[in-house]
């Protein structure tokens, strides 16, 4: 009924942007667990901007919504599930070889 429609694959580039924002969203998670009730209001907070940082850098991709979803529970806001969202992305090969007789 739904035709699914492929979305290309990030650029190294955006990769490694998206990379170092989910690495520093999980690492700001961590250091805030022990402020406990204003701790899970700021974790919220980050999670929300993760998302709408990552889906800017990498355009919007179904894996962020669930990212988002299970940083909700509580205790697997613990878990670098950005970083690891953003990890399993395909990104593109870089082509190295052109090929300069295509005609051949």
């Amino acid at each position: 009924m739904f035709a699914m429609i492929p979305k290309p694959a990030i650029s190294p580039r955006q990769k490694a942007a998206a990379l170092a924002v989910a690495a520093s969203i999980d690492a700001l998670q961590i250091a805030f667990v022990p402020l406990f009730f204003v701790g899970y209001a700021i974790d919220d907070f980050l999670d929300l901007v993760a998302a709408l940082l990552l889906m800017a850098i990498c355009g919007f991709r179904w894996q962020f919504i669930l990212a988002f979803l299970v940083e909700l529970i509580p205790a697997f806001d613990l878990l670098p599930t950005w970083t690891a969202v953003v990890a399993l992305l395909p990104t593109q090969k870089l082509d190295t070889h052109t090929n300069v007789n295509a005609n051949n």
